[in-house]
């Protein structure tokens, strides 16, 4: 058997073991889904990304993606046009 059938099939064997845990302690479940799997998910994720090169490389290229992030926070919200008729309105007075 291949080694992709085999994940595929743990997968949906643990999805059904889950729905039927699920049934009898929806909750509890819940909160060990939310505490522990979660945190371990992300823990995995970040190796998977270090392999495809997804991080920056250069010691301060996080500033450049600040900005644009607070660029693209104060267009969604509005805070540029407020800003601009903010300094329209203290040339004018």
């Amino acid at each position: 058997m291949n080694k992709a059938y085999t994940i595929d099939y743990a997968n949906i064997g643990l999805m059904i073991l889950s729905c039927i845990i699920a049934f009898f302690i929806p909750f509890e479940l819940f909160l060990f889904s939310y505490a522990i799997l979660g945190p371990l998910h992300y823990l995995t994720e970040i190796g998977w990304l270090h392999q495809r090169q997804y991080f920056t490389k250069g010691k301060y290229d996080f500033l450049l993606l600040i900005f644009f992030g607070l660029l693209l926070f104060a267009a969604q919200f509005g805070y540029a046009k407020n800003l601009s008729q903010f300094i329209k309105q203290t040339h004018t007075a």
